[in-house]
């Protein structure tokens, strides 16, 4: 490019585009895999898709489920121990992270040539950067949103320990596969010199030592210019150079070097918006909240993404009310799982998406949540509140309203404040409460606050949807990441398929919404079909609803579930081949649907199966252990009502991690029970069932 026409920017990054110092780093060279090349023995390369700093990029393809990802893999020779070491640390943390806005890993290794590599998702689309030069100034609407997503994507990384610390426009991809209700899903690219904040022992807590710095000049922290420690605020002051160039269309800080440019982030103050635009004005409160990013001092800057998001959000709502329009909830992010771990605040502690099974198909869930019972503060009845006729600001909420409202505060945790009826109760709501704690079977009435970064489980009962079919209508497309669709004992069936499916179309453009869980309901293919393009739903169960197994191949992620239960449905028999081929599978339910050996031997290469459901299937034998003690995984299986018999003894024993075991009664006599007790110790719970 001639530098005549070129951007302060594009200077720079012509300077140094990446900055790496340090010892020993690894020498920049060509690409190493070639076209049609077998990596691991399930990869082949299709195409080299990028080369540069110290790692190139392919698109690659999973050889047995046909599926594209891109594959990263460091480049150059003579790697020190410490940059491989460094390598496999990111990729062991890119791969604890599920967040609808960050590039999943999923897969890592090393090639015969030593070099190490991860498998991600595969992007289609552009990074800000590239779309920011295409488009031009971008609206202030469009700016907020990308960037709130943006910031709980990164507030659920540094919430696992896990600072990007390479922010900027290249490295924020507008993936354009997601889907036609949103013309990109923004999403944060390339932890690939990713650091682990909370150390495994004292190796990691050297890989990236004090006097490495890493990270590209024109978005780097004046502490990451220095060298000295950092913490996730790095982020925070890289997110807001980001943010002022696409605001204004250059970067806070220029210079005629990588090392000039280092020094001003150190000591030169930035330019408001309106002087880095040349004129330009921007709201006050937006002014206000990138200097605050841009703080020298980290203790000067947000302390966390969730405080930034909610001020963006907060600006997005105050900019919108001349439109009418709430728009905060259309920004929230994907909130993860369940799990809240002791002895720490929520906060801090959020689960990956498919990590954790909190409820397991098939009725296993009884025993394993019954682990924990001091979690469960709070379970009124279920009959504990009484329907009244809804007042009319109840009939209006449910008409044209939001239960989301705005965002508050219990100490230092960000929380959302719902509104729901009050005469009445839509639901009943589980989420873990500011004090980490799992609320069960609250009533969805009334205000309701809940921490920002708790998953929602609903719970909806036939009789509540009858009097109110429109109830799920004011939810948000960020508020509910689970719903479950309960058949009142007292019902009567008119009309049953309409009411149901006809709830479901509320739900299509719910993104966080991850997990279905429809029992004994009349739920068919097309409710089913309203939830086609929902981009999280991975978790999945169908449990004696008029579902077939079309409706689910209809599904856009469709046979890539992590949880799937199939009990019951038309077909659900022909989904296997598919299903046993989803690489995040860890859980499956197949009770009662005339399974064989061969179908179990299908799954033999699921090897991320945690838990597998196969009661009453009483042409599966023996020989179905054979496959199933080759899941490194696997602790729960429930096999009562099969021909699963003592003589597979020695294969159950085998599977190290087979903690949970139900077999049928009319086999296994208590002495053989005994007799596996004694030679499998790791099981936990072993039981003999009719």
């Amino acid at each position: 490019m001639d530098s005549g026409n070129q951007t302060p920017a594009d200077q720079v990054r012509d300077i140094h585009p990446t900055v790496f110092t340090g010892p020993a780093a690894g020498e920049v060279g060509s690409p190493i895999l070639q076209t049609g090349e077998i990596i691991a023995d399930r990869y082949k390369v299709v195409q080299l898709l990028g080369h540069g700093g110290m790692g190139s990029v392919y698109k690659v393809e999973q050889i047995y489920a046909h599926q594209l990802f891109a594959l990263k893999t460091l480049s150059g020779q003579n790697y020190p121990d410490v940059a491989i070491r460094r390598f496999q640390k990111e990729a062991q943390a890119a791969m604890k992270l599920n967040h609808t806005n960050l590039v999943r890993a999923h897969d890592f290794g090393i090639l015969p040539t030593h070099q190490p590599f991860y498998i991600m998702d595969l992007i289609e689309g552009e990074n800000l950067s590239e779309y920011a030069k295409r488009v031009g100034t971008l609206p202030l609407d469009e700016i907020l949103r990308i960037f709130i997503p943006i910031c709980f994507a990164l507030a659920y990384a540094h919430s696992e320990g896990i600072v990007h610390r390479d922010i900027k426009p290249g490295n924020i991809m507008l993936d354009k596969s997601g889907g036609n209700s949103e013309p990109y899903v923004p999403k944060i690219v390339d932890f690939g010199i990713a650091k682990l904040t909370d150390t495994e022992g004292g190796e990691s807590a050297n890989l990236t030592r004090t006097g490495e710095i890493f990270g590209t000049p024109l978005y780097m922290s004046p502490e990451q210019c220095l060298g000295v420690k950092i913490d996730h605020r790095t982020d925070i002051y890289s997110l807001g150079c980001v943010m002022y160039e696409v605001l204004t269309g250059a970067p806070p800080f220029h210079g005629e070097s990588a090392l000039n440019l280092m020094m001003k982030h150190q000591s030169e103050q930035s330019s408001s918006l309106k002087e880095g635009s040349m004129g330009r004005e921007f709201p006050e409160m937006l002014e206000a909240i990138v200097a605050k990013t841009l703080e020298k001092d980290p203790d000067s800057r947000y302390q966390n993404l969730l405080d930034l998001a909610e001020d963006l959000s907060l600006l997005q709502r105050s900019t919108s009310e001349q439109t009418g329009s709430l728009t905060i909830a259309k920004t929230m992010p994907q909130i993860a799982r369940l799990a809240p771990a002791k002895g720490k605040p929520l906060s801090w502690k959020i689960t990956t998406l498919t990590g954790i099974i909190c409820l397991l198909v098939g009725g296993v869930c009884g025993f394993l949540l019954k682990k924990e019972p001091e979690q469960i503060v709070v379970k009124p009845p279920i009959d504990s509140f009484v329907e009244n006729k809804p007042v009319d600001k109840d009939i209006d909420l449910l008409a044209n309203g939001q239960y989301f409202q705005k965002t508050g505060k219990i100490g230092s945790l960000t929380t959302r404040i719902f509104q729901f009826p009050e005469t009445f109760s839509i639901g009943l709501l589980t989420y873990v409460d500011s004090a980490g704690q799992l609320i069960q079977s609250r009533p969805a009435t009334g205000t309701v606050e809940i921490p920002m970064t708790s998953e929602i489980r609903l719970s909806v009962k036939q009789s509540t949807l009858r009097k109110h079919p429109n109830l799920l209508k004011p939810f948000g497309e960020y508020d509910i990441g689970y719903i479950h669709l309960q058949r009142s004992k007292d019902s009567v069936n008119f009309n049953p398929d309409v009411e149901f499916d006809a709830a479901l179309v509320y739900c299509a453009h719910w993104k966080a919404l991850n997990y279905l869980n429809v029992f004994d309901t009349a739920v068919s293919d097309v409710g089913l079909r309203c939830l086609k393009d929902c981009p999280s739903l991975i978790n999945l169960e169908l449990i004696s609803t008029k579902c077939t197994a079309a409706g689910v191949r209809q599904l856009k992620l469709y046979p890539n579930f992590a949880t799937i239960g199939l009990n019951g449905i038309s077909g659900g028999k022909s989904l296997i081949p598919d299903i046993s081929k989803s690489i995040f599978l860890n859980s499956f339910g197949g009770d009662q649907m005339d399974l064989t050996d061969d179908d179990v031997r299908m799954f033999a290469h699921s090897k991320k199966l945690v838990m597998i459901g196969l009661r009453r299937n009483k042409r599966i034998t023996d020989k179905s252990t054979e496959y199933l003690r080759q899941l490194p995984l696997l602790s729960v299986m429930c096999v009562e009502g099969t021909s699963i018999s003592p003589k597979s003894m020695s294969n159950l024993a085998a599977m190290k991690n087979l903690s949970h075991l139900t077999v049928s009664a009319d086999l296994w006599t208590p002495s053989d029970l005994k007799k596996l007790q004694a030679m499998a110790p790791q099981l936990k719970r072993l039981q003999a069932l009719d």
